[in-house]
């Protein structure tokens, strides 16, 4: 197992990689590998951790623009004053999370996944995200990527 040097521009790019892996097996083999269960496993490391260590560092040039206003365009509800990138980020890593999250699998498949965030302390207070798996997986994609490129 190799060692990190640069933990979040290689956290990133192995998490592409392990993607790519998981769908490239999935369809030359027998396996029964779960891409979304590894694809929200993911997200998670990609939300946690750069949302930790590089927070002053997001902003909306992380995300490719056409993936931005999609990702805005799919907030469901958002009670709170911002939608740029660190504030959908922020609300997703605490989905996560909180285990706020709902995923609709309509015919047995999962096609999308909710994150809702919502404030204890202020209880009207809610955001929401409906993403389709596809949707999800651009983002991941896109996402890491340029952590790797602009970290």
């Amino acid at each position: 197992m190799a060692e990190y040097k640069d933990f979040v521009k290689e956290f990133a790019a192995r998490t592409k990689n392990n993607l790519d892996f998981i769908k490239k097996a999935k369809t030359q083999q027998a396996l029964e590998l779960y891409e979304f269960t590894q694809l929200v496993n993911s997200l998670f490391g990609l939300l946690v951790i750069p949302q930790q260590r590089e927070r002053n560092r997001i902003n909306d040039d992380f995300i490719d623009a056409t993936i931005l206003t999609n990702l805005q365009n799919k907030i469901t509800r958002n009670d709170y004053p911002y939608n740029d990138f660190a504030e959908i980020l922020r609300h997703m890593h605490n989905a996560l999370a909180h285990g706020t999250i709902t995923i609709s699998s309509p015919n047995g498949y999962i096609s999308a996944i909710e994150f809702t965030d919502k404030n204890p302390k202020c209880k009207n207070k809610q955001f929401s995200i409906m993403l389709t798996y596809h949707e999800l997986l651009g983002f991941v994609y896109d996402f890491s990527s340029k952590l790797n490129e602009k970290l």
